[in-house]
């Protein structure tokens, strides 16, 4: 006996097939668009927060559209904390410590490096899992001549103590330099304390220093090119002894750049000075 359908059978199951796929598609579509819905109305889930005392982040009376946007994202607290997502909280501190240093440097006792590591780089490490590159090097033990700008001596740093690295952000101790190895926006900061020696007679013909220039250097691998990143100068004249040279920002940096600090005097430097620092902290990733 033959099995074989009609062709009303056949045309019915190609009408049945359609129908279904046709309603398959609409519920598929129905579920998207209520997800798209659903998720829009949650904040990111993969962004990190902290918090950090108010009085250590910028405030919101200057009217920098770049702040307000940052300062939108970050919930006052009742207890006096500023939550709000890492990134944020990074630049608002960012923009306190530089306001800070322009203004009242002579009179400031806290650099960056101390409010990062006093609460903003503790919780960071802590919500992170220290996944995020992070280089800190202290105490200037040695100096070598400058291979990326002439005159300049760059720093050699100790290996031991409250020096530190991790997670793709690499200190080469011999070349003094901090190795990334990850691309991405990264907070880069070097404080220098420097002591003028008083000499106890002068001559005539007596030339000594009375600038001191602080460079932090980049050599990029990606572009096979060597420059200067950021710089200062420093007046150490006067009857002042102790001066204090410091640089921050934030930088866009590529995969397996080398960043070193290099100076002009090195014989000003107070070596082994636990102050000095060369800090090189990862802060988001690079635009896709």
């Amino acid at each position: 006996m033959s099995l074989t359908c009609k062709p009303k059978c056949k045309k019915a199951q190609a009408v049945v097939c359609i129908v279904i796929n046709v309603v398959l598609t609409l519920n598929f579509l129905v579920l998207i668009t209520i997800w798209a819905f659903v998720r829009a109305s949650f904040p990111s889930l993969h962004e990190s927060s902290t918090c950090i005392p108010c009085d250590k982040v910028a405030s919101k009376a200057n009217k920098n559209s770049g702040q307000e946007r940052a300062y939108s994202a970050i919930q006052m607290r009742e207890d006096g904390l500023c939550c709000g997502p890492v990134k944020q909280m990074a630049w608002m501190v960012f923009l306190k410590e530089m306001a800070t240093q322009y203004y009242d440097y002579r009179q400031n006792g806290q650099s960056l490096l101390d409010i990062l590591d006093e609460s903003l780089l503790a919780d960071c490490e802590r919500e992170t899992n220290n996944k995020q590159p992070f280089s800190k090097v202290v105490g200037i033990v040695d100096f070598t001549p400058s291979y990326i700008v002439d005159g300049h001596h760059k720093l050699l740093w100790n290996k031991n103590g409250r020096t530190f690295y991790s997670n793709n952000c690499v200190h080469l101790e011999l070349e003094g330099e901090i190795f990334v190895r990850q691309p991405g926006y990264y907070m880069v900061s070097s404080q220098l304390n420097l002591r003028r020696r008083m000499e106890t007679s002068t001559t005539i013909n007596e030339t000594r220093p009375t600038t001191f220039v602080h460079h932090v250097d980049l050599l990029s691998h990606k572009y096979g090119t060597t420059g200067v990143l950021m710089q200062t100068k420093k007046s150490i004249e006067g009857k002042c002894v102790y001066h204090t040279s410091f640089l921050s920002a934030i930088f866009k940096l590529n995969k397996n750049d080398r960043l070193s600090v290099s100076v002009s005097h090195p014989e000003l430097l107070d070596i082994d000075n636990p102050n000095d620092h060369f800090l090189v902290y990862y802060t988001y990733d690079l635009p896709l």
